[in-house]
């Protein structure tokens, strides 16, 4: 156990994803939980007992505790700019759930407040901490597939099947481009993490059982800065699917959140059948958010590189705005450089 003085943090957000928030800070020694907010009654309840602490009225309260020196944030993306803004008037840091913000308007404001005030600013991209997209691209990077061809993000899930009329995620200015917003976002910043940012993108959207505006399908083609050519796609209406194919020219390497396989090309027989090499990392399921915790308790006290700080969450929104203008004017779009 680390004998050095916790962080004292402020959870802000605790239902749903708040929860799986929750647990990587019971599973941090160096950080504290000495306050808890959440406009639901009963979940910050249940997490002032948890953590046996303050359960505050309002966020407001929790920025008026001098003790609190960050504020963890698993809320709704229109939130982010005001609370990121509150935030460093008050003095704190914080560690905002992906992504940023909504635009790329608001996620430069919110680094450049951040900056200004001396506060860490650490965005929410947890995936790319997953042990098992980590091992993954150390094989890419040892070059086990050979020289890479194509890269095939696919993320997806059956929200929209079950969201209530009226909730955020269904409204196109509360989370444009709902399923990148909120789950491609992932796969986009992996790839970005292995191979750089994106420079270009075309896309397509539609609504397949969501009204009002929204769109819960989404199909694209992209390439980096460096040459990297590669396919997206997003729905918020099919089944769960959060994987990667990296293809070269020597195999292809398949990856989930829980395990890869690696097929080499020699192995394989005609109709792309044969035996893979594969690790599973399912006993470890919580470890990057974990891990994201321990991170932020290491930028805060010992001032180590945070790896998803505001240029990276920006870097993603990025390629979101840019598949977003794509959708609209059915054109190839630039993705914004952000230095």
């Amino acid at each position: 156990m680390s004998q050095r003085t916790p962080v004292n943090i402020a959870l802000v957000g605790l239902g749903n994803h708040g929860r799986t928030i929750q647990q990587s800070a019971v599973d941090t020694p160096d950080v504290k939980v000495v306050a808890v907010f959440d406009p639901n009654d009963e979940e910050a309840s249940a997490a002032a007992h948890r953590f046996n602490c303050p359960q505050m009225a309002s966020y407001e309260e929790i920025l008026a505790m001098e003790h609190v020196e960050a504020v963890v944030l698993t809320t709704p993306n229109r939130l982010h700019r005001a609370q990121v803004e509150a935030a460093a008037a008050a003095g704190k840091h914080v560690l905002v759930e992906k992504p940023i913000a909504n635009t790329m308007e608001d996620g430069h404001a919110m680094r450049h407040v951040m900056e200004s005030a001396g506060r860490k600013l650490m965005v929410g991209h947890n995936m790319r901490r997953n042990p098992a997209i980590r091992r993954a691209h150390a094989l890419i990077r040892e070059g086990r597939i050979g020289t890479p061809v194509s890269t095939e993000i696919h993320y997806s899930a059956p929200g929209g099947l079950f969201l209530a009329e009226g909730a955020w995620r269904l409204s196109p200015t509360e989370c444009p481009l709902l399923p990148v917003m909120q789950l491609a976002i992932h796969g986009i910043d992996q790839v970005q993490a292995l191979y750089g940012n994106f420079a270009e993108v075309h896309a397509y959207s539609r609504a397949v059982v969501v009204k009002g505006g929204a769109v819960d399908q989404v199909s694209a083609v992209w390439r980096t800065h460096d040459g990297h050519h590669g396919t997206l796609t997003s729905n918020y209406c099919s089944s769960v699917q959060f994987t990667t194919r990296f293809t070269g020219t020597d195999g292809t390497l398949f990856t989930t959140p829980h395990r890869f396989s690696l097929t080499r090309r020699e192995d394989t027989d005609g109709k792309g059948e044969g035996p893979a090499y594969e690790e599973d990392y399912r006993d470890q399921d919580g470890h990057s958010f974990q891990e994201q915790m321990q991170v932020f308790a290491d930028h805060i006290r010992l001032d180590t590189p945070s790896e998803t700080d505001a240029k990276t969450g920006l870097s993603a929104l990025a390629v979101v705005e840019a598949l977003f203008k794509s959708t609209q004017s059915g054109k190839p779009e630039t993705v914004e450089v952000v230095e």
